[in-house]
């Protein structure tokens, strides 16, 4: 009896009952953006946030993706003169951005992520969150001096083995 209740507590503290939190690998999530037609794999460029970790990014005009090993973020900033239509220039940012990391488009991701920016510029707080696929899918309206701006981040759900 006593081997069984060591072999019970070994199990559950094991590799086989580690959480999986990993993002993709930066070369799959690359290897995405560029096969979807987001981002070409070799223009995005080497870099590091202000508290050290390092990351890659890609910038066309106001719009930034950036990708680290814990979460993938893009920030679309806009003018503020044409609300409608940079709104919706925005959400196709963000929508990208999931695409890139789930590494496939479809209808299903499309309104999902409708569904989530829609819920942040709906709310209070101006950001919501919800799960697509294995990822947690964030939403946020922000403003950056003067000019709006919406923020996206995907990160691994927490899954257990």
């Amino acid at each position: 009896m006593k081997n069984i209740w060591g072999l019970i507590i070994f199990a559950l503290v094991s590799n086989t009952s580690l959480a999986d939190t990993a993002m993709p690998s930066s070369k799959e999530l690359l290897k995405n953006f560029d096969k979807l037609g987001i981002a070409d794999k070799g223009k995005w460029k080497n870099g590091e946030s202000p508290d050290g970790v390092k990351l890659l990014s890609y910038r066309v005009d106001g719009d930034i993706y950036s990708l680290n090993p814990e979460f993938a973020s893009s920030i679309s900033i806009n003018s503020g003169k044409k609300n409608k239509d940079e709104f919706l220039h925005s959400e196709g940012i963000c929508k990208n951005l999931v695409f890139g990391v789930v590494g496939e488009k479809s209808k299903d991701i499309d309104n999902a992520v409708s569904d989530i920016v829609y819920g942040a510029a709906k709310s209070a707080e101006r950001t919501t969150g919800e799960a697509i696929k294995d990822f947690w899918v964030e939403a946020s309206f922000i403003s950056i001096d003067k000019y709006p701006a919406l923020a996206c981040k995907v990160s691994k759900l927490v899954t257990w083995d």
